[in-house]
């Protein structure tokens, strides 16, 4: 098999071809297309709370079967080079189980904030029997199940050649297009119980197959990268486009993104349309020429957005007084409440309960707090010093590796991967400080996929060398 390369290395364009259409859902490998459905499966079960098990549940065993068929794969890559990414993963699987393991009494009393615990022990029982370090374990063991889609889709990519990436982006991006027209059919009906998969409170924004707005604005955000990622893979039709053409479409969808996200009125959302804009157009300078009639296209389409969405973007910015946002207080009261489990940690999936008894009475309300809006803050009070250590050191490893990414102008094609790579990562990082976005099942697949991208390091010649068939 022949496979086409551009004569300039250098440039991104080079990998425009490097997953034949055929060969990636060809008649003799259905196992992309079954990665592909249900990693789309997974990520549309996925935008829902934690107040609705059933489809976590389901995108669990999805996540369990889609492990099956990793696992009796021919098409993995053996041997499989160790990566530092693997080493997080595995990280925080041991974290998990060490929070699971159950404890003797001399040990688990000595941990802080376990005061109640040992009078239910004494009130019940009579006496204080074995206890893990979790304060609840069947939600830290529901919290790992959690997990699983994520997991799945980050060994899938890492075990996997070209092709079986471009299937694990693919299952991304046609669930988001899908939460993509739902969304844009929300907009159009707004109140329409039959287009809301949950229920969505007083939202009258378009949250697509999310229960959250802001969740709904991000991950469409993240679709943008993971889309450049796909276009240089591998092409999306068998017979090639004008150039021309290309841009019109790809323009036309981005803007429909952007006005979307706008619609959300997600602040957050609107924020990071600026470190998104930055880092795209740093990422792809220089990757390709930009023609007159590509740039008036482009023109025509920034003003598209403006004209459509630019009341909305200043209704989203303005909306309510940030000095009396609640977040505030929620991050002063769970950082009191961290300091009553610290430096052990209540337990992963354990802070609506666990900080239930230690939130003041000046702030209780007919609603309970199920998150702090802020993913190291919870993280924190539920994992300890040795989650926020494991959180430290992952986030040092992807500043590192986006800077290396980052570093040079003139990129080589693994370069430019990994500088779209990092545009999901550092959004859900940006959007944690305010949210709880690595909460949701479709967020931790955006963002273990794009780590297990940011951790292939292959020489050029890696994906002509996997694509035989």
């Amino acid at each position: 098999m022949t496979i086409r390369q551009d004569q300039s290395p250098l440039h991104f364009t080079a990998m425009r071809r490097v997953v034949p259409a055929g060969l990636t859902y060809g008649r003799d490998n259905r196992e992309n297309a079954i990665v592909t459905g249900l990693v789309m499966l997974m990520t549309l079960l996925g935008g829902g709370p934690a107040t609705v098990p059933t489809p976590r549940f389901v995108a669990a065993v999805l996540a369990a079967i889609m492990a099956g068929v990793l696992l009796a794969s021919v098409r993995n890559r053996r041997p499989l080079p160790f990566r530092f990414a693997d080493g997080l993963v595995a990280g925080l699987v041991v974290l998990i189980i060490a929070q699971l393991v159950p404890l003797p009494a001399s040990l688990w009393t000595a941990l802080p904030g376990r005061a109640l615990t040992m009078d239910i022990d004494m009130a019940v029982f009579g006496r204080l029997g074995w206890r893990p370090l979790s304060v609840d374990p069947s939600l830290t063991a529901e919290t790992a199940t959690q997990l699983l889609p994520a997991l799945a889709a980050y060994i899938a990519v890492r075990t996997g050649p070209a092709a079986r990436l471009v299937a694990v982006i693919d299952g991304v991006l046609i669930a988001g297009g899908l939460g993509l027209l739902l969304g844009a059919l929300q907009m159009l009906f707004q109140g329409a119980a039959v287009l809301s998969p949950y229920s969505r409170g007083d939202y009258l924004v378009p949250t697509g197959f999310f229960t959250n707005h802001n969740h709904q604005a991000v991950f469409l955000e993240c679709l943008f990268p993971l889309a450049l990622i796909r276009t240089r893979l591998a092409p999306w039709t068998r017979r090639r486009l004008p150039a021309d053409l290309k841009t019109v479409l790809g323009v036309s969808a981005t803007g429909v993104l952007a006005c979307v996200v706008l619609a959300t009125g997600s602040r957050m959302g609107t924020a990071l349309l600026v470190p998104l804009t930055i880092t795209s157009w740093i990422a792809l300078r220089g990757a390709s020429k930009i023609g007159f009639l590509r740039a008036v296209t482009f023109t025509g389409g920034i003003a598209m957005l403006v004209a459509l969405g630019g009341t909305r973007l200043v209704a989203s910015l303005q909306k309510g007084d940030l000095a009396s946002d609640q977040r505030w207080d929620f991050f002063r009261d769970a950082w009191q409440a961290n300091l009553s489990y610290w430096p052990a940690g209540a337990g992963l999936g354990t802070f609506s309960i666990a900080f239930a008894p230690l939130e003041p009475l000046a702030h209780l309300g007919p609603h309970y707090l199920n998150h702090v809006h802020n993913d190291y803050l919870e993280l924190a009070f539920e994992a300890g010093a040795a989650g926020m250590l494991l959180a430290g050191v992952g986030i040092i490893w992807f500043l590192s590796r986006m800077t290396i990414a980052y570093r040079d102008k003139a990129a080589t094609d693994m370069q430019m991967l990994h500088r779209m790579a990092c545009i999901p990562v550092l959004l859900l990082l940006l959007h944690s400080i305010f949210d709880y976005p690595l909460r949701t099942l479709a967020s931790e697949i955006v963002m273990a996929t794009s780590i297990a991208l940011l951790s292939i390091n292959y020489p050029p010649h890696f994906f002509k060398l996997h694509l035989k068939k």
